[in-house]
């Protein structure tokens, strides 16, 4: 009987220790996963951070704590700390990274680990993504010449329509920009995406009548399409304008 209750002890044993390793594996994935949730939403939303317990759905850590069932149910959050952050040096700027990183202490629940004194672990993710647009507006140097610098050309209107397009539809967005003085600008680069199960970058130069043209082919499953034209407003260039065309 003394064996059988040692041969016992042993094996509830080794099963803690088969339970938290599983439990420190999956909790790794989840939080893998979740930083690449969050990297993959501050692509386009890099101003969005959030904070910890955040109830915004609109934000870049909201996003990675509800990556999927698995990061809400088997990760406590109060033992998390998610740093977003943009690793590159001077200006940060459209096409440069933007990396998410989350620390998550990991707590043993078997007796072994206790008995060596060690109750947690600190277990790391990080994933990067490539920013779709400007997240921060550049900072004004103070120059020698005390002329007024011009005013950068602003979007005046965007308009948006639809047409037939072969067993779909083609959504059809015009955007116009003026100068300060509220005539059109010819030769200025207007970027965008496109939310259709992700994020399609477009692109247009606006022509000699201040405006240029962005299409999409679209299938006919899809009833609305998004466009978010990045914003020209010199005040807050990293916001995005979303124009919804309807099928």
């Amino acid at each position: 009987m003394t064996e059988l209750a040692l041969a016992i002890i042993v094996l509830i044993v080794l099963l803690s220790i088969v339970l938290d390793l599983g439990r420190a594996f999956f909790t790794y994935v989840a939080l893998q996963n979740a930083a690449g949730e969050g990297a993959y939403f501050g692509s386009a939303f890099p101003d969005q951070v959030g904070t910890v317990g955040t109830t915004d759905e609109d934000t870049i850590i909201y996003r990675a704590q509800h990556e999927s069932p698995l990061t809400t149910e088997l990760i406590n959050w109060s033992n998390a700390t998610v740093n977003v952050s943009y690793p590159v040096t001077g200006g940060v700027n459209r096409g440069d990274p933007i990396q998410v990183d989350i620390e998550y202490n990991f707590r043993f629940v078997g007796p072994l680990p206790h008995l060596f004194g060690l109750s947690e672990i600190n277990l790391g993710a990080s994933a990067t993504q490539i920013m779709l647009v400007n997240p921060i507006a550049p900072t004004a140097t103070a120059g020698p010449s005390p002329t007024p610098t011009p005013l950068p050309p602003h979007i005046a209107s965007i308009t948006s329509t639809k047409s037939a397009s072969g067993g779909g539809w083609r959504a059809v967005i015009t955007i116009t920009m003026h100068d300060e003085n509220h005539q059109p600008v010819s030769g200025e680069d207007v970027s965008g995406y496109w939310q259709l199960g992700g994020f399609g970058l477009a692109e247009c130069t606006t022509g000699g009548n201040g405006s240029c043209t962005i299409t999409e082919d679209i299938n006919n499953s899809e009833k609305v399409a998004t466009f978010l034209v990045q914003s020209h407003d010199e005040t807050d260039p990293g916001v995005t304008n979303p124009y919804s065309v309807n099928k």
